[in-house]
């Protein structure tokens, strides 16, 4: 899906939508607090969608005033979302709430960090979490929507892919490190629950490139050192590369590359480059730094969502030696960064 919103005059807002299939024509719809959704299939032929073969026949386009939603030149509050998808693509800004500034989280984890993300997500207009897994496309047009001044992303996708274009459209970035080891146990914890009937239907959404992962999770008894290292010991393929330093992949590798130890500098040097970094295990010393960046304290009571078993199976999974040469170049660069970061907390 890409989208584009071309204006909001008040009394009018335009723009278009272009969905994953370019043959159909495609919908949004609008809400306004006090009434009821409206659905609006495209109203505007858009000849330069269909010149440029974005859609095939370039009815595309969307217009909303008062013949459509009465009183939109007067309403506080706007939102505009697809309809196939339900992602948003316009919300009206109101300074009275929204901070103007864009925010992208790096957040390696896979488990959610829901206090966290809604703490963030209620001072921007238009907020997006795990955002790797929609097309190349869509989070182009999410971070690439000029229109948007209050932005907030959360996610893991490849950095390298959008770090230009994060910086050219004024995101500030920040990231949060967790021990390689400690993620794994969480995150094997998290595809086992995610996997069960009875997590909810959005857990689903924090799964991508984890699907390899759901039948290990399932069948492990995780409460067994013996039966941890046997698993551990007999990965397929598939699953080894699901596992296979996901922090390395995340920030430093093209798409067809598989993470190496000279992807270990490169990693640094994006970390570097980022305005804020911080550590899980010192997440009230990373509070301040978000609020310097944000300009207000955005976090409030929130704090980390943490799995009381995490602890203990982390330290059983550092014994196999599988699992070491899974996250070797993840664990390097953690020692490295970490250290950079505690030596700055210690002489700021």
């Amino acid at each position: 899906m890409q989208f584009h919103i071309d204006q909001d005059a008040g009394a009018t807002i335009a723009g278009w939508l272009v969905p994953d299939n370019p043959a159909l024509t495609p919908a949004i719809v609008i809400s306004v607090p006090g009434h009821d959704e409206r659905k609006l299939e495209a109203n505007v032929l858009r000849t330069d969608l269909k010149d440029l073969g974005l859609h095939a026949t370039g009815m595309a386009g969307f217009l909303i005033d008062d013949s459509i939603l009465p009183g939109l030149g007067t309403a506080d509050e706007v939102e505009i979302r697809d309809a196939a998808t339900q992602i948003p693509t316009f919300r009206r800004f109101r300074p009275q709430h929204h901070l103007p500034r864009k925010l992208f989280l790096y957040t390696f984890h896979a488990m959610p960090q829901m206090q966290v993300e809604s703490a963030l997500s209620r001072h921007f207009a238009l907020s997006y979490s795990a955002i790797e897994q929609h097309s190349f496309d869509t989070l182009f047009s999410i971070i690439n929507n000029q229109f948007g001044n209050s932005i907030f992303v959360a996610g893991r996708p490849r950095y390298f892919r959008y770090r230009g274009l994060l910086k050219d459209r004024g995101f500030n970035s920040a990231a949060l490190l967790r021990d390689p080891f400690d993620e794994l146990a969480e995150r094997m914890l998290f595809v086992r629950y995610a996997a069960s009937d009875k997590s909810p239907s959005f857990t689903g959404k924090y799964l991508t490139g984890l699907d390899p992962l759901a039948g290990v999770a399932r069948h492990c008894d995780f409460n067994e050192p013996g039966t941890i290292a046997a698993t551990f010991g007999k990965l397929t393929e598939s699953q080894q590369d699901a596992l296979f330093n996901p922090m390395i992949r995340t920030l430093a590798c093209e798409l067809d590359e598989t993470p190496s130890a000279k992807h270990i500098p490169i990693a640094l040097d994006y970390l570097a480059g980022m305005n804020a970094v911080g550590l899980f295990s010192h997440f009230e010393e990373f509070r301040p730094t978000l609020a310097e960046l944000m300009g207000i304290d955005g976090l409030g009571e929130a704090q980390l969502n943490e799995v009381s078993f995490v602890s203990r199976m982390a330290a059983e999974l550092r014994k196999l030696d599988p699992v070491r040469r899974l996250l070797a170049f993840d664990a390097e660069l953690y020692a490295r960064a970490s250290d950079a970061i505690l030596r700055g907390l210690s002489h700021p």
